[in-house]
């Protein structure tokens, strides 16, 4: 019985073992599969926070470069702004060019009186004077007759008789008159048996026009700046159709008048080489719509003109003025690395108003105000000088010259340091090259300082390049170089002698004849 019991209670252990074991087997198989699973969600986690990763490495580039994008934003609007600001003060930007809603801002550096504008208070009236009885052409009695509401301005009345008394009034007016001249030309016969008239060549045709009303033409067209087809329109109307020009005519005459100064320029020329300060510059005008240059050499009583088709070194070459002066002579002019070629030998003076300009755009742009104090350093310098020179004083003192320089010194080095600091924002990169060529050109910028005889400004051939911006706004391109070639002759010797206080017609009415004034006659040389 026992080993029965045994038996069964082994069997019953046993089962039970069995069964316990498998329990713990099915708790270890699903431990197993819960640790798979487990690992398979940690992979896929793991998978998942990668993919997260990348879009979030992903996301930070795209917001890097969205920073970049606002920042290059942010620089093309600073740059925008700052050519919007742009205007004739900063820049040499005409203020014809100004928009249609920025108010035109006219550079002057003129220093205001607080008069007002016209006659002051006891200032003595001019009026015309009388002419002499010898000289009136015309009396005319007035006969007045009044108005039916006319009254006396006193009483109002419109009674009265006329008290013998008279005032006269006297009237200057003009009238066109035409003349007719008849030349006789006696006939020649050379020993060869040819056969020819004395007098000059234009006369042959048997009608043409005379030297005045060609001085008036050619005024007209080159210092007025009309069209040819309107000076023929005119010279049609005030002779009443008497007189009609063509067209071509008139072109004609330029050139006709262009070849006869040929000499006068070629002796102007050798005039300007001897200068010992000579003033130049360029521009450009359109010659059958292409660019090209029209150029100036002068003084305050010379004004030498030439135009190119291109305006480059080649150009200025065949001039034969800059190539061919010498030491003794300075150059004012812009600011042009040209002109400190190696092939050059004069002495170079820069404009300090297109430097003040480019001062005032480096503030605008860049906001360094070390600019702005570098371009009121300079303004009030120059007023100095002109109270100085109204002193009749030939110079600054020393202490003076040397305080203008330390000061200039110091606010470029401050200039220099603020660039650094932000360097890589607009207009920082102009700025160093503006610093950089105010240290290379100072001698050039300032030599006005030491030495007031020259000029701080390049004004004087500005003026004179501005009739031809005008002439190309009024009458349009050029049509060839040779008609610019033509004006530019022309335009020399009308200039030179205005310069130097010479009637232009009586000017123009000489070259018309064949004998024009000789660049010796019209500046008081000795032959």
């Amino acid at each position: 019985m026992l080993k029965f019991k045994f038996s069964r209670d082994c069997r019953r252990d046993r089962d039970k073992l069995h069964q316990i074991a498998l329990e713990l087997y099915d708790q270890v198989y699903e431990l197993k599969e819960r640790d798979k699973i487990s690992q398979r969600t940690i992979e896929k986690l793991q998978r998942t926070i990668g993919k997260l990763q990348i879009k979030i490495d992903e996301k930070d580039t795209i917001v890097e470069e969205l920073i970049k994008q606002k920042d290059d934003l942010k620089k093309q609007v600073e740059h925008y702004e700052a050519i919007s600001n742009h205007d004739g003060t900063n820049t040499g930007i005409p203020t014809s060019q100004t928009p249609i809603n920025k108010k035109k801002v006219i550079p002057n550096s003129r220093t205001k009186s607080g008069k007002t504008r016209g006659g002051q208070k006891g200032h003595e009236r001019h009026i015309m004077k009388p002419p002499s009885d010898d000289k009136v052409d015309e009396i005319t009695v007035n006969e007045y007759v009044p108005k039916e509401k006319e009254c006396c301005p006193m009483c109002g009345g419109h009674s009265y008789t006329h008290t013998g008394e008279t005032r006269e009034g006297n009237e200057y007016d003009i009238k066109i008159s035409i003349t007719k001249n008849t030349t006789v030309f006696k006939q020649r016969k050379c020993s060869c048996g040819h056969v020819y008239y004395e007098g000059r060549k234009e006369y042959y045709c048997p009608n043409t026009y005379g030297p005045n009303l060609k001085a008036m033409i050619l005024s007209l067209i080159n210092s007025d700046n009309v069209t040819i087809n309107k000076v023929a329109s005119f010279i049609k109307e005030i002779t009443n159709g008497r007189l009609s020009h063509s067209e071509g005519s008139i072109v004609k005459l330029q050139k006709q008048i262009s070849k006869k100064l040929k000499e006068f320029k070629e002796e102007l020329r050798l005039i300007i080489l001897g200068q010992e300060l000579l003033h130049w510059d360029d521009s450009v005008v359109f010659i059958n719509l292409k660019r090209a240059c029209f150029r100036f050499y002068g003084t305050e009583n010379i004004a030498y003109y030439t135009a190119h088709e291109h305006k480059d070194l080649e150009s200025i070459k065949e001039d034969k003025i800059l190539t061919e002066l010498t030491s003794k002579t300075t150059v004012m002019h812009d600011h042009l690395t040209l002109n400190y070629n190696k092939m050059f030998h004069f002495e170079n003076i820069e404009c300090i108003q297109h430097l003040q300009r480019d001062l005032q755009k480096s503030v605008d742009d860049s906001k360094i105000n070390q600019f702005l104090k570098i371009k009121e350093l300079i303004s009030q310098t120059i007023h100095n000088r002109k109270e100085y020179i109204n002193q009749r004083k030939k110079a600054f003192e020393e202490e003076y010259i040397n305080k203008f320089f330390e000061t200039m010194n110091r606010y470029i080095s401050e200039a220099k340091a603020i660039c650094k600091e932000k360097e890589g924002r607009y207009g920082i990169g102009p700025a160093q090259t503006l610093i950089n060529r105010i240290k290379d050109y100072s001698d050039n910028y300032f030599a006005w300082v030491l030495d007031f005889r020259l000029p701080t400004t390049n004004n004087l051939s500005e003026r004179a390049l501005r009739t031809i911006k005008s002439k190309m706004k009024i009458s349009g391109q050029f049509q060839n170089i040779k008609s610019a070639q033509y004006f530019a002759d022309i335009k020399t010797y009308i200039e030179t002698c205005r310069r130097n206080g010479i009637n232009e017609q009586e000017a123009l009415s000489r070259l018309c004849m064949g004998n024009p004034f000789t660049p010796q006659e019209i500046l008081g040389l000795s032959p």
